[in-house]
């Protein structure tokens, strides 16, 4: 059997337990999923240890920077290891860690979240690092994406990890990111196109935008300031209520990455 020939085995992966994690228009943003009592075995030699990787958790155009990542655990993870990885693909097949949180031990107490601050791009993928021939319970459950794992390899940045498809699941594992404010800007910019009167709501945003670019923070806040003033004025008349709210949710969230003074 081809899977019992891999240094790595992944088994009894079943969907019972896998809980997204929500996420809203210009707030962090949550990559990946948590649950699941699947099994991960290595049979590698002592010392060392092997990557996990799921091609399905990508960051988002924009990019951010991660903050967190997040592991549902229980009795049985008491003591073992993880360290949560960013990958980034160089060629076909491989992979380099540009990121890491650092080797985190599991409490067994549900959901675990570890900090992390790792700037990410557009296409890096989310995995993790087992050491020293550990095993890892509660490690996925089976899906419809793709799980791709290595042999035995060190966890080291910069160098190139071969992964090839090995399980069609998804790991238990989620990161927050957060985006930047020039990245929400663009956002906000394709949501206002053809909303409201004219197009003074995407002028401004356009403005902001530009404003940010050019280093003129101050600018860019006082810019922000006037979109809401706007969209409160347009706001159940040429935006609907439920439409204005959002707008001003995202623009606030925006000033607060600014640092914008109220």
């Amino acid at each position: 059997m081809r899977a019992l020939k891999r240094k790595w085995l992944l088994t009894a992966l079943i969907a019972a337990g896998l809980a997204a994690l929500p996420a809203t228009a210009l707030a962090d943003t949550t990559i990946g999923m948590t649950g699941g009592n699947g099994f991960c075995a290595h049979f590698g030699p002592s010392g060392q240890g092997g990557v996990w990787a799921d091609t399905s958790y990508v960051v988002p155009s924009g990019g951010g920077t991660i903050t967190s990542f997040s592991f549902l655990s229980d009795s049985t993870n008491t003591g073992q290891q993880l360290d949560f990885l960013v990958l980034r693909p160089v060629s076909s097949g491989n992979y380099t860690v540009v990121g890491k949180s650092g080797l985190v031990t599991l409490g067994g107490t549900g959901l675990e979240t570890f900090p992390a601050q790792i700037p990410v791009q557009s296409g890096d993928i989310l995995g993790f690092w087992t050491p020293n021939g550990q095993n890892v319970n509660n490690c996925g459950v089976s899906g419809n994406d793709e799980v791709i794992t290595s042999g035995s390899v060190d966890d080291s940045t910069g160098g190139a990890i071969p992964l090839a498809p090995f399980f069609q699941g998804d790991l238990n594992e989620a990161a927050t990111l957060v985006t930047s404010a020039a990245t929400d800007l663009a956002s906000l910019s394709k949501t206002v196109q053809g909303v409201g009167t004219g197009g003074s709501l995407a002028n401004k945003v356009n403005q902001a935008q530009s404003q940010l670019a050019s280093g003129d923070t101050a600018g860019a806040c006082s810019t922000l300031s006037a979109f809401i003033n706007q969209v409160k004025a347009q706001s159940g008349k040429g935006i609907s209520p439920a439409e204005a709210t959002q707008l001003i949710s995202d623009a606030k969230e925006i000033e607060a990455k600014l640092g914008c003074r109220g």
